[in-house]
């Protein structure tokens, strides 16, 4: 719960800033990656629905979040709900928690409790896929390409500083011997 309540800040803090302030945007396939002064760092893809799946990172924190947005489903702020992720590394199930963002319609992101396994999944390239349970004994699935996604996730977990000193052409840069 207490990181549920953690990543609710993140996203608080990124969706503030992401209006209040320009955004810098690069597209990576169908993925794209978004800079937000205040130290937020989002790597994410949208599917056919509506539908949205990545990351967020703090870089004053060094913590990132993977998260999933269900235009057509709604969640109860705090609950957590079962799901089964599958990608060419396999089917795992895992929790997601749900976190309501105050805006204009209301953003129900569900966070996934498993950050590692969501990177290997993304990382494995194809497609990831989320299958929830719904009370009529069928399942919902929600389907996401990883075109592009590795390095967008990349990108978005490294460090500005970092990021900024590698050179955007290649090779080495110029020195004074």
């Amino acid at each position: 719960m207490k990181r549920a309540m953690q990543v609710s800040l993140v996203v608080l803090c990124a969706l503030v800033a992401a209006t209040a302030s320009a955004q810098l945007a690069r597209k990576s396939g169908d993925w794209s990656v978004d800079y937000i002064d205040g130290g937020i760092q989002m790597a994410g893809t949208e599917n056919a629905s509506g539908n949205a799946f990545g990351v967020i990172c703090l870089t004053t924190a060094s913590g990132c979040f993977s998260f999933i947005s269900l235009s057509d489903t709604t969640c109860t702020k705090g609950n957590t709900v079962p799901l089964l992720m599958n990608s060419a590394v396999g089917a795992k199930s895992m929790q997601a928690t749900c976190t309501i963002i105050d805006a204009k319609p209301p953003m129900h992101l569900m966070f996934l409790d498993d950050f590692e396994g969501a990177i290997s999944a993304i990382e494995s390239g194809g497609e990831v896929a989320f299958a929830f349970p719904l009370k009529s004994g069928k399942f919902e699935v929600y389907r996401f390409s990883t075109k592009g996604a590795v390095s967008a996730v990349r990108e978005a977990r490294t460090p500005p500083t970092s990021r900024d000193a590698v050179p955007v052409r290649g090779g080495p840069k110029n020195q004074i011997l």
